[in-house]
C-alpha cells in the first residue's frame, strides 16, 4: 500500500489563502450581469481595490484520497466606476469562496482544483 502523507489543516487553509489573494488580487475585474427596465440589459465591469483574508478553516478531508475543501472568509473592497471619477464608488463585500484541494496525479503535489463563492 502507498505511504499517504497527512497534511495539515494550516497547510490547506494556506494554500487557499494564496489562491484567493491570487484570484482576487487589486485590479482584478469582476463581471455582473444588470438587469435594466428599458431591456437593455449589460455587463457592468467592477474594479477589485483590495482583498483581505479573515478567516480559513477546513470543511472536509479525506487524507486516503487527498481531497479537501477549505472554506475562505474575505472582506473585498470593489470598486464601481461610473462615467467620471466623481461618480466612482467603493463597497466592502463580505465574500465566502470555497476551495476544493486536491493531488496531482503524478506528483501528488497539492493544488485548489476549484474554486466558488458561497451563496
Amino acid at each position: 500500500m502507498e505511504n499517504i502523507q497527512t497534511v495539515t489543516d494550516e497547510f490547506l487553509c494556506n494554500l487557499a489563502e494564496h489562491y484567493v489573494l491570487k484570484k482576487y488580487a487589486p485590479g482584478e475585474m469582476i463581471y455582473s450581469w444588470e438587469e435594466s427596465h428599458d431591456t437593455t440589459n449589460q455587463i457592468a465591469e467592477d474594479y477589485i481595490d483590495s482583498c483581505k483574508v479573515v478567516n480559513a478553516k477546513v470543511t472536509e478531508r479525506n487524507d486516503e484520497i487527498q481531497e479537501y475543501a477549505v472554506e475562505v472568509t474575505t472582506d473585498i473592497i470593489i470598486i464601481t466606476e461610473g462615467n467620471s471619477d466623481d461618480n466612482e464608488a467603493k463597497n466592502l463585500e463580505k465574500i465566502v469562496i470555497q476551495c476544493e484541494i486536491a493531488a496531482d496525479f503524478l506528483t501528488k503535489e497539492l493544488f485548489v482544483e476549484n474554486a466558488y463563492e458561497d451563496g
